[in-house]
């Protein structure tokens, strides 16, 4: 048996493996490793370099369940806490959905007819994606590769089922 001492950035975390650390923020760390074996005590190896942090968004299928509930979840939080509950909770970067929502409607006319369509929506989606990060830093926002469901049928995929997003009301 084998006892892993990790040091990130100045913090220490012990255990049988890393598991349970979650960057916060994206970016490169400093990282040390020590494995020490259990019954000797004995240092078996050791390690440091630096690590990158990255969030790599994935399709809504793609998601595992758990990945999809923590997303789900954040989602709830940020389309029903008030912008005061949400930051008092969860920090500055919370924007609740409403603040979103209204913002992007005040400004619609201009980023639905210019040549800042495409550029704006981006960047909707990164004060969504960093006010669900405030809420859990693990996810990141994933995308619906909705051409999988394109054509007449798109009503039965299971982006409308109740482990996604519930059913089409017509």
């Amino acid at each position: 048996a084998v006892e892993y001492a990790w040091r990130i950035d100045g913090t220490d975390y012990s255990g049988p493996s890393a598991g349970g650390v979650v960057f916060a923020t994206i970016g490169e760390f400093s990282v040390s490793v020590r494995a020490t074996a259990v019954d000797s005590g004995e240092i078996v190896g050791e390690d440091d370099g630096q690590v990158m942090c990255k969030y790599v968004r994935r399709e809504l299928r793609a998601l595992s369940e758990a990945d999809r509930a923590r997303f789900l979840g954040a989602m709830r939080l940020v389309y029903t806490l008030s912008a005061r509950e949400g930051k008092a909770r969860f920090g500055a970067t919370f924007r609740p959905a409403i603040a979103l929502a209204a913002k992007h409607n005040s400004l619609q006319w201009n980023f639905h007819f210019g040549c800042q369509f495409f550029t704006s929506h981006p960047a909707y989606q990164l004060m969504l994606e960093e006010s669900l990060r405030s809420v859990d830093p693990s996810i990141s926002h994933p995308y619906w590769d909705f051409m999988i469901d394109a054509g007449s049928g798109w009503q039965t995929s299971e982006i409308f089922d109740d482990q996604f997003f519930g059913p089409v009301r017509t």
